[in-house]
């Protein structure tokens, strides 16, 4: 819907979105990983975009709920790791080469937020926006405006991807897929994310205490 001003862009994407990562996670074995470095690349373009342009100053930032953010951050965290075990899983390897790969994608997710939260600092008139980075990198006119809805549908489709793979092929898993993507991009934000991440943080934390 972003980057094709056509009728029925939103349908025509989530068709074509679904083929591909169906065609990624059942028929390739390092689709994700592509699909997961090259969002890595724009993501960091993206970034370093926020950080080269000059500040968007702001009179007010509201404050910020500590806790409320830390509760966010683990229910999203929760749904994410939750999305990366059945992938672990199918890994090859002794259990030591399996947390060094966990510890250095968790070090360079770290790092990536760190930098993304450092970019919203520099531009505080852009904390409240949906999109920041939409105006972040509108200095590039049009180039930039794709980069940004390249880097945004990258991740959409390495989720998808990652939910695949981890449900493995079905009728009804793939159903309820669909199902959800029809909410549209608030209502997947805003309701899907916060119950499902909050019962994978649950999950994750049961599994960890019974040693499953």
């Amino acid at each position: 819907m972003l980057m094709l001003p056509q009728h029925g862009a939103q349908q025509m994407g989530m068709i074509l979105t679904f083929i591909l990562a169906c065609l990624l996670a059942y028929r390739s074995k390092s689709g994700l990983a592509w699909v997961s470095c090259i969002l890595m690349i724009v993501l960091t373009a993206v970034l370093l975009c926020g950080l080269l342009q000059k500040p968007q100053q702001h009179g007010f930032i509201q404050e910020q709920d500590a806790g409320k953010a830390m509760l966010h951050g683990a229910v999203y965290g929760g749904f994410n790791a939750a999305l990366q075990i059945p992938l672990l899983m199918s890994c090859k390897g002794d259990r030591a080469a399996v947390r060094r790969a966990i510890n250095r994608a968790g070090g360079l997710i770290g790092l990536l937020l760190m930098l993304g939260h450092t970019v919203l600092l520099r531009h505080p008139a852009l904390i409240a926006e949906s999109m920041p980075f939409i105006r972040l990198t509108g200095f590039l006119g049009k180039t930039g405006y794709y980069l940004y809805g390249s880097c945004l549908y990258l991740a959409v489709l390495s989720t998808l991807i990652a939910c695949l793979r981890g449900i493995k092929a079905g009728m009804i898993p793939n159903l309820c897929i669909w199902t959800i993507a029809l909410l549209g991009f608030s209502g997947v934000v805003d309701l899907v994310y916060p119950v499902l991440g909050a019962a994978c943080m649950m999950l994750l934390i049961l599994s960890k205490l019974l040693n499953c």
